[in-house]
């Protein structure tokens, strides 16, 4: 799995040993992000592979929150059941789950309304409402993350107040109990870009990579833009790992480069390898771009 496929893995794992006593029995599944994107489903599971496969990323984190809660519903009624096809087993099990990721702040009741209308309905009609709802105990902090870039002129004192520098974001970030943070940063540095984050938003702050073979008559547009050349394990394209809420702005700067980029998902095995890989690329792109 990639850096992404981890997180949602991660975070999905955490739900289930906050929800059962022994989640041993269902922790045994993988996550996969599906570069081609479909109208008709955000995602399904697979029951031979035990694998939740994810088919967007562009919606709101909760509404991804929501649309992988789904398909671990799924596979928690298989792990148990060995079917599918049982619908009130499938809600008992889906508002448990629910709940604990409210409880962990990932998901509110107005997510439920506007991504999953259909299963509020259910959930209100089989367990009362919401509001109603006997939560688990609190299981993470609230808090912000302020997350920052275009912060080359700052980027000692943000080393100094010990942010986290992310190189393949090249982002600083740092978590923190108000907003006061951000105010301070935009006061001292009028021109980096600050944004503050909530924490289901940081935690999925999750990337497409995006190839586009060719090009070479605009190598040096896309270079400046931050693409690497035969970056990730890609060959004779020109690549780019990009925030999901980017995305679509990506693609309009393509358009008028008169370019087309293909969303791929890499194949190296670990995010040390993925760092390692980047460097190398990094170091040679470096000199001139001659390709």
């Amino acid at each position: 799995m990639v850096g992404e496929e981890q997180t949602l893995h991660h975070l999905l794992c955490t739900v289930l040993t906050n929800t059962y006593e022994d989640a041993t029995l269902y922790l045994d599944f993988t996550v996969s992000i599906i570069p081609k994107e479909l109208k008709s489903k955000q995602g399904q599971y697979v029951p031979n592979d035990r694998k939740l496969e994810l088919f967007t990323l562009i919606q709101s984190p909760e509404a991804t929150v929501l649309t992988m809660l789904r398909e671990l519903t799924r596979h928690v009624l298989f792990m148990d059941e060995g079917e599918l096809t049982q619908k009130d087993a499938f809600y008992e099990r889906f508002y448990l789950l629910v709940s604990t990721a409210m409880a962990m702040d990932l998901l509110t009741e107005d997510t439920l309304l506007v991504y999953a209308v259909k299963e509020y309905d259910q959930l209100v009609e089989r367990f009362g409402e919401v509001s109603s709802w006997d939560l688990p105990n609190q299981t993470t902090k609230n808090g912000f993350t302020v997350h920052v870039t275009n912060s080359y002129e700052a980027r000692m004192l943000l080393k100094n107040r010990s942010y986290r520098y992310f190189t393949l974001g090249k982002a600083w970030e740092k978590e923190f109990p108000t907003k006061q943070e951000a105010v301070f940063l935009k006061q001292q540095f009028p021109m980096i870009q600050v944004s503050v984050l909530r924490p289901v938003e940081a935690l999925l702050c999750l990337h497409y990579y995006i190839g586009v073979s060719g090009g070479f008559h605009c190598k040096q547009s896309l270079y400046q833009a931050g693409y690497i050349w035969q970056g990730y394990g890609r060959k004779r394209e020109w690549v780019k790992k990009v925030p999901v809420g980017q995305y679509n702005e990506e693609l309009a700067f393509l358009h008028e480069l008169r370019l087309i980029g293909q969303r791929f998902t890499p194949t190296f095995g670990s995010e040390r390898q993925e760092k390692k890989q980047q460097a190398k690329q990094l170091k040679r792109n470096k000199r001139k771009v001659s390709y």
